[in-house]
C-alpha cells in the first residue's frame, strides 16, 4: 500500500509540474496576432460599408444632369406655351375681321400685310377680347395706310401708333368711340421725296366694311378708283 501511495504522489507531482510548465509557456509566448487576417477583415468591412465621400462625388454629376434636363424641359414648355398663345391670338383676330368679309380672308397681299401688322407689329397689342368694331376699324385704317403708301404722306401724325384710331390724323370718332369720319383733305397722299418712285394710290374696296362711316373726304390727293359702297 505504501508503494501505491508513493506512486500516486509521484503522479500528482508530475501532473502539477506539467501544468506549471504549460502556464509558464503561455506567459512567456503570448498568442501572435495574424495581421493578414486582420487586413482581410478590414477589407471586408470596407466592402460592406462604402465610402460616403465617393458616393457623394458620384451623386453630384447625376443631380447636375437632372437639373439641366429640368431647365431645358421648362424652357421648351414656355416656348410652346408662348407660341401657342401667339398662334391662337392671330387666329382669333383673323376670325373677328374675317366675319365682315364675304370672300375668303385674307385674299390679297394688302390684306395679309395689314393683318400681319395688326397681330405682330401693332404697339397697342390689342387683346383678343377687344371690341370687334374697334379691331375692324383699326385694321381698315392700317390697310388704307399701306394701300396709299402712308410712309410718304406729308401728314401722317399718330398713324400706326399705339393710340386709338380716333386720334390718328384725319380720323374722327363719335362719343361712343366709333369711327365715323375720314377727312384726308390735302394730306398729299402718295407724295414722296422722289415722286417718280411713288405709285399712285388707290381707294381700297375694304372701306365698304366700315358700316358706321358717315363721312369720307379725299380731295386734293392723287388717288384713283371708285368710292366703295
Amino acid at each position: 500500500s505504501c508503494v501505491i501511495r508513493r506512486n500516486k504522489t509521484l503522479q500528482r507531482k508530475k501532473h502539477n509540474n506539467m501544468q506549471r510548465k504549460r502556464q509558464a509557456m503561455n506567459t512567456d509566448n503570448p498568442p501572435v496576432h495574424d495581421a493578414s487576417h486582420s487586413d482581410a477583415e478590414a477589407d471586408d468591412a470596407g466592402d460592406a460599408e462604402p465610402n460616403t465621400d465617393i458616393l457623394a462625388a458620384e451623386k453630384k454629376p447625376a443631380e447636375s444632369k437632372i437639373w439641366k434636363l429640368k431647365i431645358v424641359l421648362l424652357v421648351f414648355v414656355l416656348f410652346v406655351t408662348i407660341f401657342s398663345r401667339a398662334k391662337n391670338r392671330s387666329a382669333i383676330i383673323q376670325d373677328v375681321i374675317a366675319s365682315s368679309f364675304k370672300d375668303n380672308f385674307p385674299n390679297s397681299l394688302l390684306q395679309e400685310e395689314a393683318l400681319d401688322w395688326l397681330v405682330n407689329e401693332d404697339p397697342a397689342k390689342l387683346a383678343v377680347d377687344t371690341n370687334p368694331t374697334t379691331l375692324l376699324e383699326r385694321y381698315i385704317a392700317v390697310l388704307f395706310y399701306f394701300a396709299n403708301h402712308g410712309d410718304c404722306w406729308s401728314n401722317s401724325s399718330r398713324w400706326l401708333t399705339s393710340n386709338a384710331v380716333c386720334s390718328w390724323s384725319g380720323l374722327e370718332c363719335n362719343d361712343q368711340g366709333v369711327l365715323t369720319t375720314m377727312n384726308l383733305t390735302k394730306m398729299n397722299l402718295c407724295t414722296c421725296v422722289l415722286p417718280s418712285f411713288c405709285l399712285v394710290g388707290q381707294i381700297p374696296s375694304e372701306l365698304a366694311v366700315l358700316t358706321n362711316l358717315e363721312y369720307l373726304s379725299l380731295p386734293s390727293n392723287n388717288l384713283r378708283g371708285p368710292i366703295p359702297s
